[in-house]
This record gives C-alpha cells, structure tokens and sequence, in this order.
C-alpha cells in the first residue's frame, strides 16, 4: 500500500500517475483545500504528528510512502523520514524542477542570511513573495524596534510589503506578528509584474520553489523592470539518493520507482524507449571520455523537463581515452511489458572529438564556431531512403525526436564554464581532425517512455497507412487503387 503526502502541484501529478494501476492508495493532505479527484485513492485531510503518522501507516499496510510536499514544509520531510526509519518502509521524494542558480540572482542559505542581504545592498523597497509564514522569519528586516521594545505594530524599518493569499487564516497570522495590514498585497489576476510598476521596490525576494511554484515567471518580471532579485535557497534534507529514498521529479520517474519499490503496484510495467536508451548511452560515453568517470547510473533530461537516473554499462575494449580520444558505453533496453523486439539488447554510443568536421552543407565545424554536436549512424542503423521523414534520403534513421534528446543531454555536458550551465566541459582540439565523428548512436525512436499495452489494447490499436503520406511509394499506392 502506498502513503502520499500532498497539498501540491506534485501531489496532483503523482494521483494521476497511481490512477494509473487501479489500485487503492492513501492520499493526505494538511487541510480539504486542494480538491482532487481520486478514483482508487482514499483522501486522508488533517495535520499528522510522528504518532499518528506511524500509527496510520501499521493501520493501513503501508509499505511505500511518496513525499510530494512543498519543499519549504521542513517539519513534514524530517518527519517522514523519522516514520520511514521506524516502519520499514522507502520513501519517494517528487521533488519539483529548478531552474539554474543564474549568477545575477542573489542567492541566500536562509532567512537571516537573505536580511543580511538585504541590509548590506541597502535594499529600502522590498516586496516579499516568501508567503504569509516568513513573515515572522524577516521581521528583523522590516520591523522598528524602538527602545528594546518587540511590539511596536505599524511602524517599519524600511519599506516593505508582503503577498499572501487572501484568505482569513493568512490574514491571522499576519496580524499576529504586527505586520501592518495595509503592507499586505493580495493574489491577484495581473500578478508580479503589474505588483511591481505599482509598488516601485527596490528588490523582490522570492522562494526557490521551482518551475511549478512560479519561480521563472516572478523572476523575469523582475528582470524586466530592472529589480534586483533575492532568492532563499531551497533546504535539502537528504544529500544522495539510496535504495531506501529516490528523488524523482516527475511522472516518468516516479513510476519507475513505484515499479522497482512496489512492483505489485502496476499491474503492467513501463520501460525505456531506444531513444532514452540511447541518450544514456552518449551521456555515459561523454563523462568517461571528459572526466574519466565511469557511474553505474546518470541522468536524462526528458523532452517533459524530467530527469530520469537509467543504468549504463562501458565496453571492455575501449581505448583510454587519453590515446584515442573516444570512449564507448551502453544500456540495456528494458521494454517492461511492451512487446517490442530490441527488448535486452545493447545500445551502443560512441564519443570522440572531432574538429574540422563535414556537416553535410559544405561548411565545417571548427571549435572557434563553440561546442557543436554531430550525431553518425553506427552499427545496425539503417539509412532513410524515401522522402517524408524528419531527414532526407541518405541521412542515418535517427528520427528529430532522439536527436534532440541526445543534443540537448550532451550539450548541459560540454557547455562552458563561463555560461553558468552545465558540468562546464567542452570538447577540446584532439588533434584527429578530417572527419571524426563526436557520436555514433544507433537507433532510436521516440524519447517518451515506452508504456505497457494490454493484449486488448494491441488488438484494438488503429492501423496506420503506409507508406507515409508524400512518398513516392504512397503514390504508387494510390495509383493502385
């Protein structure tokens, strides 16, 4: 049985997931707030102490708890893990999506470091967007003490107002810490930007709450009114992931994990596409040729904005990569319960630098151009030889899909330093110029995850014309009929 803790974006996107198998879950929340629709899920609404969350747990068997919780709830994550430890039972985190910490943001451990900060940029106009509970976390930057005194109430040190929701509980704890009222700003239709060409501030300071807590969108509106930007770091509880606690931070991820953690769970198993096979491969093959490294698992970018951790192997016999300059790794294809032929087979992906090298257009790659990616058809990949397809006849059969992927993957590798992206590598001159590929990947297709079908559901699946649409062989198709 499976435990999950929710109240958020993520706590949506993981009862879409468990609705999924048709089996029952658990699903609480601090409050009834957040309506969500739950067909096989029990909605459990209340604040849990360790007790009780414990005692909940041995009442209903749970044997997997997914933590989907906002990353700021600190009490509920130590909690969880305190409960983890004392039944027996892995924990999930969904961890939501952050962006880069872009180096024009002012980035603060805490909330007494972000008003040191404040204090030392002499920021005098300030609009939080921290919520109504930090409040009391920054009032020894907005708060006029006078005297030793704690309680004058109307009276700020600087200019300073908060957005919170508007709602008679925010509002109660605002005027519980004599926040003036009149700072209080609501949640509005015309958000951050109109905020802030009314109130002028100085600065904003905002939470690092990821992409689904609206952290880009409050980001650029300060951006582009010229307002400097204060960011509190998001705390981290658990430094690695183990075998007793993965960090997933969307669908595909959390998934695979219930499968691995709760295999009954699912009564069909998702697997990897060629495509993401294929990815990890080139992004194994590129760590060992940059850093000589050889992890077991590493990270995929997925085209939803996920990362996934899939399991990668090197070849024996490939060269070091001080001699030759290439290196070689693999993965294994797991199709789970989708019958497909290439299940267990090796994708293979081959990295080498390369300078000097024919595009195809009658210009050359040089590395004066910056970091650039060609992507070769290696053994077993056949050649397109009909028009209608991503590429043209001739080109190796690695549709735009997984070519994207596997650029988008290997470009956060070997970007450099001085953009502030990526593990900062880039692919220096080998001295192995005139034609040397920098992958050989073979092929792939869609880079979503591959999902189970059910014997009723190939039966009933459509049939697709073919030849393709535009073809030479689809008009002599229709010159057929």
């Amino acid at each position: 049985m499976i435990l999950v803790f929710g109240g958020t974006t993520e706590g949506r996107k993981a009862v879409e997931v468990l609705e999924e198998a048709g089996s029952l879950y658990y699903y609480s929340t601090r409050s009834d707030g957040q309506q969500v629709e739950l067909l096989n899920g029990i909605h459990l609404t209340g604040k849990m102490e360790v007790t009780e969350m414990v005692a909940c747990c041995q009442e209903h068997g749970i044997r997997l708890i997914i933590d989907a919780a906002h990353p700021f709830a600190g009490e509920l994550h130590r909690n969880l893990l305190v409960v983890s430890k004392h039944i027996g039972a892995p924990i999930v985190r969904y961890d939501r999506i952050y962006p880069e910490h872009d180096a024009d943001l002012v980035w603060c451990k805490d909330y007494d470091d972000a008003v040191r900060q404040l204090e030392a940029n002499h920021i005098e106009r300030l609009l939080a967007l921290t919520g109504v509970n930090t409040i009391g976390k920054l009032q020894q930057y907005w708060k006029q003490h006078e005297h030793g005194s704690d309680d004058t109430h109307g009276e700020l040190k600087h200019d300073c107002w908060f957005r919170i929701l508007n709602r008679q509980a925010s509002k109660s704890i605002a005027m519980a810490n004599n926040f003036p009222e009149e700072r209080l700003v609501y949640y509005e239709t015309d958000e951050t930007s109109a905020l802030i060409r009314q109130l002028r501030p100085d600065a904003i300071i905002t939470k690092e709450s990821g992409l689904s807590g609206g952290f880009t969108e409050k980001v650029e509106a300060a951006r582009q009114a010229g307002v400097k930007v204060f960011v509190v770091e998001r705390p981290v509880y658990v430094s690695t992931s183990s075998s007793h606690y993965l960090v997933v931070n969307g669908p595909h991820g959390l998934r695979r994990a219930v499968e691995k953690l709760l295999p009954e769970f699912f009564p069909l198993h998702s697997g990897l596409t060629t495509g993401t096979c294929a990815t990890a491969a080139a992004v194994a093959a590129t760590i060992r040729l940059t850093t000589g490294e050889t992890p077991q698992e590493v990270p995929v970018l997925l085209p939803n904005g996920e990362t996934i951790s899939v399991a990668v192997g090197y070849a024996d016999d490939t060269p070091s990569p001080a001699k030759e300059g290439s290196c070689c790794a693999y993965c294994v294809k797991e199709a789970g319960d989708d019958p497909d032929v290439t299940d267990g087979i090796k994708i293979r992906a081959t990295v080498g630098y390369g300078d000097g090298l024919n595009l195809g257009n009658g210009s050359q790659m040089n590395l004066g151009d910056g970091p650039q990616i060609k992507i070769l058809g290696g053994e077993g990949v056949g050649r397109f030889t009909l028009p209608g397809f991503d590429y043209p006849p001739g080109e190796p059969a690695i549709n735009k899909g997984p070519r994207a992927m596997i650029r988008q993957n290997l470009e956060r590798l070997i970007t450099p330093l001085h953009s502030g992206r990526g593990r900062g590598w880039v692919f220096p001159h080998s001295g192995r110029g005139g034609g040397r590929p920098l992958l050989q990947a073979p092929r792939t297709s869609s880079p979503c995850r591959h999902l189970p079908v059910s014997r009723d559901g190939w039966q009933y699946t459509p049939a697709l014309p073919w030849p393709p649409t535009g073809t030479a062989g689809a008009a002599r198709s229709r010159k057929g009929r």
